[in-house]
């Protein structure tokens, strides 16, 4: 079962967590509903399936691997 996902800060930045507004390193949670961008405090929190792979980056991602903000396809 899919954790319970709610929005506490709608990102006024679109490199902005979805949950807690925070900058950061953000992927987005695929397994919640609208696969909101959240950063990684926040994916542990919520112990998404990204959190527990530990972190990876989206597959074919071609930024540098201590990238920062979204994952680019």
């Amino acid at each position: 079962m899919a954790p319970e996902f709610s929005t506490a800060h709608p990102p006024l930045d679109p490199d902005a967590c979805h949950r807690c507004g925070g900058i950061g390193f953000l992927a987005n949670a695929t397994e919640l509903a609208g696969a909101p961008a959240l950063c990684v405090d926040c994916h542990e929190t919520l112990d998404t399936q990204q959190a527990r792979d530990g972190h990876p980056c989206l597959d074919g991602c071609p930024l540098p691997i201590d990238h920062t903000g979204l994952c680019r396809p």
